[in-house]
């Protein structure tokens, strides 16, 4: 998460719904969809699409749900996968964004590991 958030001060940009290229599908009375409306409207910071943090913390917590909690993968996978195709999908991120936070999550695991004496094998 960190190394997302730090890439985001040093590699600003834009989203699709930032651009104008429209916002989340779906049927604006609803209310998630009316309150994410408000935030975009009041809230929302230009920049800190590229990598997508929610995808590599995603994928960091599918990694070791397969490693510790193999049992779980059949609920944490799903919601994983459907995590990845909802930013893309609602266009929350470009398909790029995606990728580079599997990137993210796929180089820095085992460098986390090689940094953190708890999780080296004994």
């Amino acid at each position: 998460m960190y190394v997302c958030l730090l890439t985001f001060i040093f590699l600003p940009v834009r989203g699709a719904i930032s651009l104008g290229l429209g916002g989340a599908p779906g049927n604006a009375s609803l209310p998630f969809t009316a309150a994410m409306a408000w935030i975009y409207r009041h809230l929302e910071i230009e920049g800190g699409a590229f990598p997508s943090s929610h995808v590599a913390v995603a994928a960091v917590v599918l990694y070791y749900t397969v490693r510790y909690a193999r049992a779980a993968t059949w609920v944490v996978g799903p919601l994983v996968i459907s995590l990845i195709v909802a930013t893309v999908y609602c266009r929350y991120h470009y398909a790029i964004d995606v990728l580079a936070g599997l990137a993210t999550a796929t180089i820095l695991l085992p460098l986390w590991r090689r940094i953190n004496p708890a999780l080296r094998p004994q």
